[in-house]
């Protein structure tokens, strides 16, 4: 008769995806996710594999909780509202942390991709994949309204990405609210001035 796990695999792996997102990848050990799992060693590696399995478990379940999240938030009637308010939500969280976070994707972007290819294709399928809910938001707004001449969808959903990664390495590195929302704003102001 199979052991029953001691644990849940999902609230241990939530505790190591919060772990990684607050120390980096590098700078986590293996015992740090120990004490923060509440696990120990056997049960780590045989439920999670190694370090870099756990990490790609973490990444993996933290890319699907903010896609779901951003879909739900794309899916009003306002879409440049919804926009927007999905930019502004990148400042309200960095007002809010006492110490920034930033994304756990664009972290490991920019800690990771350059030596790690696995990360570096899970990084590029998530942005695509951004960029093609905020390209569906898009289209549902041009045919919602047939006055308006609609730019690319691709385009402009590719912009409104690099703002969203652009944004959460400025919060990360300590720029003040202030000139985030000023960012956001001009940002706005740009993808309207292609909405003609």
């Amino acid at each position: 008769m199979a052991r029953t796990k001691a644990f849940e695999p999902i609230r241990a792996l939530d505790k190591a995806l919060t772990t990684f997102w607050c120390q980096g990848y590098e700078a986590t050990s293996v015992q740090d996710l120990l004490d923060a799992m509440g696990i120990n060693r056997g049960s780590l590696y045989d439920t999670f594999g190694d370090k870099h399995q756990l990490f790609l478990a973490a990444l993996d379940r933290y890319v699907e909780q903010s896609l779901e999240e951003l879909q739900r938030a794309l899916n009003g009637e306002d879409v440049f509202a919804a926009i927007h308010n999905s930019l502004m939500s990148i400042v309200t969280t960095a007002a809010q942390e006492p110490v920034r976070r930033g994304c756990l994707l664009v972290n490991s972007a920019t800690e990771l991709s350059a030596r790690d290819p696995v990360v570096a294709a899970k990084v590029a399928a998530t942005l695509q994949r951004m960029e093609d809910i905020y390209a569906t938001a898009l289209r549902r707004m041009a045919a919602d309204d047939e006055a308006v001449q609609q730019p690319n969808a691709a385009d402009r959903a590719r912009f409104i990405v690099t703002q969203v990664v652009g944004l959460h390495v400025l919060a990360k590195a300590g720029v003040s609210t202030t000139q985030l929302t000023a960012v956001v704003d001009q940002s706005m102001r740009a993808l309207k001035m292609t909405h003609v």
